[in-house]
């Protein structure tokens, strides 16, 4: 009889404290903390891989790989980016249908304008303020400039069908982009 009132006293005990111990607790995105994990993670990558990198104010690093026309970019110049996106961690990316992929193409309007900044990967705004047409960069991306702490799925064209590409949240990317004219 006595240890059955042990149990229930542990039982009750578990209970109370495992009641207590799952409170909702709101989950806060920290930009600055997040911004640091992500530096340091790519500051360290392109010390292994011997990168010598230039540093951007917003945080992202890069490399320019062709300089391009000489010229600021405007906002109606008509130019796109083009994009090879691949994770920083070389884990593939997941799709819809259950496949892997390395990496993936974009493209995307060159808008110089807020609307771009806070509504898309604000890797290429900022990138568009030192770019070039026909310039081609690779671009060390943390994730407050790509898609901060929401995963999103991107529709690419593979093989003439349309996949969606998962991407997680907080996630480094190296995006490698050239301004071309649309035509």
């Amino acid at each position: 009889m006595r240890k059955l009132k042990q149990y229930i006293r542990l039982i009750l005990l578990s209970t109370i404290l495992c009641i207590t111990a799952c409170e909702e607790v709101e989950v806060v995105y920290d930009h600055n903390q997040q911004l640091a994990t992500d530096i340091a993670i790519i500051d360290a990558y392109l010390e292994e891989q011997n990168i010598s990198a230039q540093i951007h104010p917003s945080g992202m690093r890069y490399t320019v790989l062709e300089e391009g026309e000489a010229g600021d970019l405007q906002a109606d110049d008509g130019l796109l980016y083009y994009a090879s996106v691949r994770r920083l961690d070389e884990e593939p990316f997941e799709t819809y249908n259950s496949g892997l992929i390395d990496e993936f193409s974009m493209i995307n309007g060159l808008i110089l304008d807020p609307f771009f900044k806070e509504h898309y990967w604000s890797c290429f705004h900022e990138a568009s303020k030192f770019m070039r047409k026909n310039g081609r960069i690779r671009m060390y991306v943390p994730s407050g400039l790509s898609l901060r702490d929401l995963p999103q799925t991107r529709f690419v064209e593979d093989n003439n069908e349309f996949i969606g590409v998962i991407m997680p949240g907080k996630t480094v990317f190296v995006v490698e982009a050239i301004i071309r004219d649309q035509n």
